[in-house]
């Protein structure tokens, strides 16, 4: 018959190891939670960066420019800003237009930024190819 001072110590031992079991659970739980937070915040930045520069294709379609329009603008380059940094909320957009001469086409790329005072925090790129399909009346 084993004396009742041998399993003394047993229940503390269990207990301290339920304790170190819990916290390890509350500590990954709390990794996990934070992690996700993190991804959700980088994720939200870029859609609002790409949303900006989406802002920035609509601002140039809204503008109406004719491939002569562009021509005229970029002289003898064949790159240039159309519509500089404009900002929209705590995003900002630029645009620029690549033009080939001889073409009615020409490539609109928008940049979209997010940024933290001077620091880009998120930044998205979108382009578009636009064709002039009609004539000029002379």
């Amino acid at each position: 018959m084993p004396k009742p001072n041998s399993r003394k110590g047993v229940t503390l031992a269990i207990t301290l190891m339920m304790l170190v079991i819990v916290t390890m659970l509350a500590t990954t739980l709390y990794n996990m939670t934070n992690t996700n937070m993190m991804i959700a915040g980088n994720m939200r930045r870029h859609t609002l960066s790409k949303q900006a520069a989406m802002s920035g294709i609509h601002h140039f379609e809204g503008l109406g420019l004719h491939h002569s329009d562009i021509a005229e603008r970029l002289g003898n380059e064949n790159e240039a800003v159309v519509i500089p940094m404009t900002p929209l909320g705590n995003t900002w957009y630029e645009v620029r237009v690549v033009h080939s001469p001889g073409e009615n086409k020409f490539m609109v790329i928008s940049e979209g930024l997010m940024k933290d005072g001077d620091r880009i925090i998120a930044a998205a790129t979108m382009s578009a190819t636009y064709e002039t399909i009609y004539r000029e009346a002379d």
